[in-house]
């Protein structure tokens, strides 16, 4: 970490102008700078180790789903994936894919369709460290909670525990699952659908008014490429089009 600036803890979120606030349409718009070409790269050549670099690195920012889970014996567990998203919002749903471990499903995904349910957490940058160590290598039995000292604390309506940690938690139950299978006829990850059932947020995140959820004070991390992680400290609005208003520049 030697010659990094220092994390600067009360970096506010700002919003600023568009980046072209003179565009309009049917202007087209791309990179100035230098003339650019394409490299076409066939995933099938490059073979899977190249494709993930070329997905984590060229796909961001990616939400990270910090999901906790319980085993048929009790045991809690906890890690963290960026092959998430929400899916839709009536109901509303979530997608988590996770990746076999060895030729073996890793215990979050054993866990999940065990008991058909879980929770997931969004990670804020105060808990930042700890979270990154759930992702340990570590022995099956042995619990993350434990390792990185995040509290689990009890939810409403699944017996998966939740992070006390977060700000922003989402009650799961399975809806669906899917094999990911390969060329070779492996299987490499399991697609995991699952609706919310319930949301926990802190009070102070969102506005149960408006049901708006403050950036500034989730402070969500984001992941990039390689092990690098991104934060959310500046945005712009730009209002969608409305074709009522819009059409007369087209006539």
């Amino acid at each position: 970490m030697a010659g990094l600036a220092p994390f600067d803890l009360d970096k506010k979120f700002t919003l600023s102008q568009v980046p072209h606030p003179a565009w309009k349409p049917q202007n087209s718009q791309g990179r100035s700078e230098h003339a650019v070409q394409k490299v076409a790269l066939d995933p099938q050549e490059i073979g899977p180790g190249n494709s993930y670099k070329l997905l984590i690195g060229g796909v961001v920012p990616r939400p990270i789903a910090f999901v906790s889970t319980r085993s048929k014996t009790g045991l809690l567990n906890l890690a963290p994936f960026s092959f998430f998203n929400v899916v839709c919002n009536d109901p509303p749903t979530v997608a988590i894919s996770i990746a076999m471990a060895g030729g073996h499903q890793k215990d979050t995904a054993t866990n999940i369709l065990d008991s058909g349910e879980f929770v997931v957490n969004i990670i804020s940058e105060w808990f930042a460290e700890a979270a990154n160590y759930t992702s340990i290598d570590a022995p099956p039995g042995q619990s993350e909670f434990q390792l990185s000292g995040l509290t689990p604390i009890d939810s409403l309506q699944v017996q998966a525990p939740r992070v006390k940690e977060s700000a922003y938690q989402m009650e799961c139950k399975l809806v669906h699952h899917l094999p990911i299978i390969n060329k070779e006829g492996k299987t490499t990850f399991l697609h995991i659908i699952g609706e919310i059932c319930m949301f926990h947020i802190d009070d102070d995140v969102v506005d149960t008014n408006s049901y708006h959820v403050s950036l500034e004070k989730l402070r969500p991390l984001s992941r990039l490429g390689g092990i690098s992680y991104g934060r959310t400290t500046e945005g712009y609005e730009i209002p969608r089009p409305k074709w009522e208003e819009e059409k007369e520049k087209f006539a």
